[in-house]
């Protein structure tokens, strides 16, 4: 019979325990949504949807120029973060590839190379073709300003900067479409 009680004791506390947990999540969820953040609040530069995003000056693959996202503004922008031995990375690029032709004057598109030598991320481009600035992430700066843990990881801004998409993993073409969308390009 103790025994049976010590089970529903134990029983009892696990379920309490999942149950404030669900509670509290809903409530940070309910305090933070994405988005909603006053634009003194987003003022904070984060590279999570809702907030501003990280400024940064990265050297182009060319090396003869730096961009700086700053210098953007006005238009939306994708940071497309890859490395030249991810497999999903080659996957998605034609996508975004012809994604940057289509919306061309109208959207910034920007390959960040995760730290490869020069070499590498040249001979990426030239086999898939792609025409729109690389940046050479050398070091991981900017990656781990954007918290990027994964490969590829994809942040669309909006005209403004502010993070409206973050996607890690591979994309595809439809979601990418669906995700311009978010920051004014129908089709």
């Amino acid at each position: 019979m103790q025994r049976k009680a010590h089970l529903f004791q134990i029983g009892g506390g696990f379920l309490a325990g999942i149950l404030l947990g669900f509670a509290a999540l809903y409530a940070l969820k309910a305090a933070s949504p994405a988005g909603t953040a006053s634009p003194a609040a987003r003022e904070q530069a984060s590279p999570l949807v809702g907030g501003f995003a990280p400024d940064f000056s990265l050297p182009t693959l060319e090396g003869d120029s730096e961009i700086r996202l700053a210098d953007l503004r006005g238009l939306p922008v994708v940071l497309n973060f890859w490395a030249s031995w991810c497999g999903p990375c080659r996957l998605e690029m034609p996508d975004i590839q012809a994604r940057a032709q289509r919306w061309e004057g109208r959207l910034v598109v920007l390959g960040l190379n995760y730290d490869e030598p020069r070499s590498d991320a040249q001979a990426f481009v030239d086999e898939m073709g792609v025409t729109f600035p690389i940046l050479l992430d050398a070091g991981k700066r900017v990656s781990r300003a954007y918290q990027v843990q994964g490969l590829p990881t994809t942040v669309i801004l909006d005209a403004d900067g502010v993070v409206r998409v973050r996607h890690v993993g591979l994309m595809t073409g439809s979601q990418l479409d669906q995700y311009l969308e978010q920051v004014g390009l129908t089709p």
